[in-house]
This record gives structure tokens, sequence and C-alpha cells, in this order.
């Protein structure tokens, strides 16, 4: 007969263990964890009774009891780069919540570090300290010494971005490919001489932009003298230099990297009395609500960076729970928004 005082116990959902439902079933504390877990083989008879069980009684498992038995912590770092613009904050407070929403899903807490550049102090600290059982860097750049460190340890981690590095986990869209073709749908349009303008090329992102938009030109047999290239362009005075070279010849379209770059052509094209589309196009590769509420609209490729951060979050977590990731490169989607700005 079952001790009343002990079943009143169990059934308060505070005192339930994996002991008090091996006691309470009569089996070891064991078969429990194995079934808990989903691990070990386990008849289907006791596997259910011990599922039903823990429904029955709301049975929630504790995270840090389970956390010192299996050294783990329960928590994914994801590195944001504190020398991010305010501008480009918006794409990484997205990224972070859906990295945050898909974690929260497998019972992961979020611990957020900060880097400038390739330092990598505070990286080290944390893995030093065995604050994280995972990390998820949201932005790569080239000769990454953040991802060189993570290398050496026994820390599994992604980044966000794509690298050469076939060791690297990657999660991003596929962005070289987008700007070809996007670049190359604009040439369809007849627009034969193009302004493109490119935001630090440290930041690969933008390197493989850059490729796009060169690979689309060369692609297409647009001659070089048609096409103008501004590298590591990051304030609109450098902006407003790049577009001087509209007083020495008309141009059909300027291209910009980002939303962050294509706002201060907005600007600078008003200043220099040139209208959008009527007298030059413009488009950008990052989509933005900037961009979008402008008048007119800008033309731009649209990436979910929420989508981004969920799925590097749930390739991550399959890294923890010791899954095969057989993808070393995963994408998520992107979608070309022609508006008003390239208007033929």
């Amino acid at each position: 007969m079952s001790n009343p005082l002990r079943k009143n116990i169990s059934n308060n959902p505070q005192t339930i263990t994996i002991a008090s439902i091996a006691d309470e079933l009569g089996i070891s504390k064991s078969t429990v964890s194995r079934v808990l877990s989903g691990k070990g083989r386990i008849s289907e008879e006791t596997r259910q009774k011990v599922l039903n069980y823990a429904e029955e009684h709301n049975y929630t498992p504790n995270l840090l009891a389970k956390g010192l038995a299996t050294s783990k912590t329960f928590n994914i770092g994801v590195v944001l780069p504190r020398d991010a613009s305010q501008t480009d904050m918006p794409f990484f407070h997205t990224c972070l919540a859906g990295i945050t929403e898909e974690a929260s899903k497998q019972n992961y807490d979020i611990l957020v570090s900060l880097t400038t550049g390739n330092e990598i102090d505070n990286i080290e600290k944390t893995v030093r300290n065995n604050k994280v059982d995972g990390i998820i860097l949201t932005r790569l750049l080239q000769n990454d010494q953040r991802v060189k460190y993570l290398q050496t340890t026994s820390v599994p981690f992604l980044v966000i971005g794509t690298s050469d590095d076939s060791g690297i986990i990657q999660v991003d869209s596929n962005n070289e490919e987008a700007c070809i073709i996007f670049t190359k749908e604009l040439i369809k349009k007849g627009f034969k001489s193009f302004i493109f303008i490119c935001a630090n090329s440290n930041i690969v992102v933008n390197s493989q932009r850059c490729k796009g938009f060169l690979k689309a030109m060369e692609d297409s047999n647009v001659p070089e003298k048609d096409y103008k290239i501004f590298s590591d362009i990051d304030t609109s005075i450098q902006v407003s230099q790049c577009l001087n070279i509209l007083s020495e010849r008309d141009y059909d379209c300027v291209i910009c990297s980002d939303d962050v770059l294509c706002t201060y052509a907005i600007s600078c094209l008003k200043d220099m009395k040139k209208r959008i589309p009527d007298d030059i196009k413009l488009a950008s590769f990052y989509n933005s609500v900037l961009l979008s509420q402008n008048v007119p609209a800008i033309s731009a490729i649209n990436i979910n960076a929420s989508d981004i951060g969920s799925k590097a979050a749930s390739v991550l977590c399959k890294l923890l729970q010791d899954e095969t990731v057989t993808d070393i490169k995963n994408y998520v989607n992107y979608e070309f928004l022609f508006r008003d700005s390239t208007l033929s």
C-alpha cells in the first residue's frame, strides 16, 4: 500500500523528483531518468507508466539539477558586435529575438556577449568560466580571430555568415547568389550603367555582395567603363563623395550594399536635385523599414533576420544534443522586392 504522506508530497509539483517517481512506481531512478531523457532501452509498458505519471503530476525537470548531473549550463552564448552602428542594430536585435525564441523551445537560455572587431577577451572569459554549452557568432569577419580561438576549444559553435572554411558550421542567406540574380534583373529592366557603393569589406557579407555585383556585370557583359565600384564606405560624407561622379556623367542606377548606405544615398541625391526614379534609379542589397517607408519605396533584397536567428539556434541545439548536422552551410530564403525606385 502506498504511503499517504508520500502521495501528498508527490502530488505537489514542487517536490516531485526522479527519486520520488521511482519510489512511487517501484522502479529504479536510472530507469525513470532514461525514460524522461529518451535515452536507453526501456519497455513500452514501463515508458508509458513513467510518462503518464509525470504528466498527471505536472512533473517538470529541474534544469539546474540536470545541469549539475550532466555538466551542462543550458545556456547558449550569442556574440553581438559592440561596434555595430545604431542603424545596424535592428538586424542584430531581430536576429537575437529569433535565436531566443527557438532556444527557449529547447530549454536553453541566452547569454549575450559583446565584442569589437576581432577581440576575443569576452568570449575567452565565457568559455574559461564554463558559462555556456555553445556559441553563436552573429557577424563573421575576414580572417576572424574569434573563430580561430573557438576552434581551439571544445565548445560547439556556429557562425551567422558564409565562410570558405569547411570546418565551420554556417547559417546565412546566400548573399552572393541573391545579389547576382537581383542585379541581373535590374539589367533586364534596361539599365546599362551602374554605381555600386559597398560598406566595410572586412565584414564577410559585404565582400559577398560586392562579388555578386561584379559577377552580374561580367555575366551580362557590361563594359567596365559602364560601372563604378566604391568599397569601404561608411559615412554619409563618403557616400556624397561617391555620388559626385554623377557630375561627370549620367548613370542609370545606384546600388548600395545595405539599407544604411542607401538612406545616405537618398539624402545625397535629394541634395543634388536628382529625382528617384525619374533621374536615377536606386536599389539596395538589404531591405529594412527605412527603405520600405521611403517615398518612393526602394527596391531591395529582403532577408528575414528572425529566420536566420531561429535557424542558427535550431542547428546549434542539434549539435548540443549530439544530433548529426550534415550541412555545413545552412541557408534561409531571400526574396526580391522591386518597388517604385527602379520603375522604368
